[in-house]
């Protein structure tokens, strides 16, 4: 595997990001919205990147002290090679260092490596939300407390 770097999302990774996210999610955010992220004051939005192109990326919400991960998507042929890990590690410990203490998130009942990896991380289910997502699956609701332990 080629080094991984992990950066801030600019409007340069915007058309990138937008390609994997028509190509991971049933409902794919605009690139305008991608582009609002990028300026937002309460946004956290990461890119992978492998020779110089986008190989994944992250987006968060945060306010206060708590954080939603919105989004984590790997491009398909960068998958199962760490980056979905090292993208979550690099946000949590970026969001450890703006005082966010709980970090929430939603994933597919169905997605079972992703919940591997958050739990790994050590992320709790919490609850379950009822067709949370647009094809009526439901989502698993994860929780990680930082304020007193670092991601493993």
């Amino acid at each position: 595997m080629a080094d991984v770097e992990i950066a801030v999302m600019t409007p340069t990774h915007i058309g990138e990001v937008h390609d994997i996210s028509l190509a991971s999610f049933p409902v794919s955010w605009s690139r305008e919205d991608l582009l609002k992220e990028v300026y937002s004051d309460n946004s956290l939005n990461l890119v992978a990147l492998e020779d110089g192109k986008v190989a994944g990326y992250i987006n968060i919400w945060y306010v206060y002290d708590e954080a939603d991960v919105i989004n984590v998507a790997v491009r398909e042929d960068s998958r199962k090679r760490g980056i979905g890990r090292k993208l979550m590690l690099e946000a949590i410990v970026r969001l450890m260092d703006k005082g966010i203490t709980d970090i929430y998130l939603e994933v597919r009942v169905s997605n079972l490596p992703a919940q591997s990896l958050y739990r790994a991380l050590g992320f709790n289910a919490i609850g379950v939300r009822r067709k949370y997502y647009s094809n009526g699956e439901d989502a698993y609701n994860m929780h990680l407390e930082i304020k007193a332990q670092k991601p493993r």
